[in-house]
């Protein structure tokens, strides 16, 4: 089944990135590194500029028609210190000063549309260390921005969702309702020692974001929380990578509930400090940047881009370079379908953008195995101006939709004749489909199995059988169960005419249903 599984992600995956012309384009624009911007039309990508500059933090959002509607960013180049928000024109927004944000966290914002196509949502992180009456504490924020009659405008800023220190890693997914989101982040380290293994996790309702929701999983971090987290396209996955504890695991994610469960590690080489993170769009392959020399700069070690296969977590490597003035950084995506990869500078800060390279890498076919995945470094020419930073900016799949509905059916009611020999088992329920499980009711001769179709064995009475449907489907778990019955009488079939008719009583059927009620008069009368 493994090998239909991967065969229907990838076709879905194709669809999913090939499919521009229908797909919304919240991705279209991205703004990062230095001067830097990328435009994606259709399938392929236009490089402009953009009189910005970004270190590790990079965000951006564009409207669903493609016209860029804000970013973050500062002017000054040797000033990261003003960081802040821009409009689609790289106009300050209105208020965006007092908005704190991250200068040098690798996933330090992001922006969430809500249903009100004139008002965002940007998540962040807050880097103060103290808490007084007016300065932020540290931990995650939630900033309101929208389009007022003098333009855009922070209308709330600075809303503290996660009340402790989070690392610099922070994704978001899609709700499976398709409308709301989930928001992630890891519980960071004030240095103090405080070893953890926290996920806090936030769901948006209509735009508002609900408490969050503490999930203890996975290894125990003792680092600051270096490196990067990013959800699979579907969302039923999350990568995180922990840097200064060489660490990568998956999980799985559930989109309906927002539980993170089955922790699986990925075993990398020694020493290497896993950071920039993406799947592949059939999520068979995921690619991970390390820089082995991180901890000692220029001390002539390896930048490495990994492939690693999620069916046997077996390992390649893709590219090696030696370490030199830059290293490979984070990775990210394309609306193409392609996966682009910039490089940090080999100096601290990362701010010195005399040490970052004026090109882009691409993997061309990353859900091909190996060197299949054609890996082409310095590919893509930003510009004489323009400089790739650590980052490329931080975006969820925003053209994932909601979960698929399968409607439950337990099969076509049936009766037999009591006292019949002939009769040995009954046959209820239909074809399976593939990634849904089914529960049967009650119990006697029917325990809970995968399978839709069930044999059972003559009741000794007319009864009721019930099935419920809960789709696992490849995509993710849908947010609600769906229940059908079947209905097998047993008749008295040795007596006609009169008698045997005035002995049929109505049959109401789904019992116990919150849909549709069908009554079965005598003669098959229906109401």
């Amino acid at each position: 089944m493994t090998d239909i599984k991967w065969t229907i992600l990838t076709c879905m995956a194709a669809l999913l990135y090939s499919s521009a012309a229908f797909a919304q384009k919240e991705d279209a624009n991205w703004v990062f590194g230095c001067n830097t911007g990328l435009n994606f039309v259709n399938d392929t990508f236009t490089v402009f500029s953009t009189n910005l500059f970004t270190s590790e933090n990079a965000a951006s959002i564009s409207s669903s028609d493609g016209e860029l509607q804000l970013c973050i960013g500062w002017k000054d180049r040797y000033d990261g210190s003003n960081i802040s928000i821009f409009d689609g024109n790289f106009n300050l927004v209105n208020n965006s000063l007092s908005v704190n944000l991250a200068n040098t966290f690798a996933q330090g914002a992001l922006f969430i549309p809500i249903i009100d196509k004139e008002k965002y949502l940007l998540i962040h992180n807050s880097v103060m260390s103290n808490c007084t009456e007016n300065i932020l504490c540290p931990g995650l924020y939630a900033s309101y921005i929208e389009n007022t009659d003098t333009g855009w405008t922070v209308t709330q800023p600075n809303i503290q969702i996660v009340p402790t220190v989070v690392d610099e890693s922070l994704a978001i997914c899609k709700h499976a309702n398709g409308g709301d989101w989930w928001i992630v982040c890891h519980k960071g380290n004030d240095l103090s020692n405080d070893c953890n293994n926290s996920f806090y996790v936030l769901r948006t309702d209509k735009g508002a974001v609900l408490p969050a929701t503490e999930y203890k999983i996975g290894q125990f971090s003792c680092d600051v929380g270096l490196g990067m987290m990013k959800f699979s396209p579907s969302g039923d996955k999350i990568a995180y990578a922990e840097v200064l504890d060489w660490e990568m695991e998956i999980f799985e994610f559930d989109r309906c509930n927002g539980n993170i469960t089955n922790q699986k590690k990925i075993q990398l080489p020694a020493n290497s400090m896993p950071y920039g993170l993406e799947f592949a769009p059939s999520e068979r392959y995921l690619y991970i940047t390390s820089d082995r020399g991180f901890a000692n700069p220029f001390n002539n070690e390896l930048g490495l881009l990994y492939q690693i296969d999620l069916v046997n977590l077996s390992r390649y490597t893709v590219w090696q370079d030696s370490f030199d003035r830059y290293v490979p950084g984070q990775l990210k995506i394309g609306p193409d379908g392609k996966i682009y990869m910039a490089y940090s500078p080999a100096t601290i800060p990362v701010t010195n953008f005399n040490y970052n390279s004026q090109h882009l890498s691409i993997i061309a076919s990353p859900d091909s195995l190996g060197a299949a995945c054609d890996f082409k470094p310095f590919h893509i020419y930003l510009g004489d101006s323009s400089y790739s930073s650590a980052s490329l900016p931080n975006m969820p799949n925003y053209n994932l939709g909601p979960l698929p509905v399968y409607q439950a059916d337990a099969g076509r009611d049936t009766f037999y004749c009591a006292g019949g020999e002939n009769i040995k088992v009954f046959p209820i329920g239909g074809d399976s489909i593939y990634g849904i499980t089914y529960q049967w009711q009650p119990a006697p001769g029917i325990d809970t199995l995968t399978n839709r179709t069930q044999w059972v064995l003559p009741p000794p009475q007319s009864r009721w059988y019930y099935v419920t449907l809960t789709d696992t489907n490849y995509i993710g778990p849908s947010c609600n169960s769906r229940l059908d019955s079947v209905y097998i009488e047993v008749r008295n079939c040795d007596t006609v005419g009169i008698t045997e008719t005035s002995t049929l009583q109505a049959r109401i059927y789904p019992n116990p249903t919150t849909g549709t009620l069908t009554i079965e008069l005598p003669g098959g009368q229906g109401g």
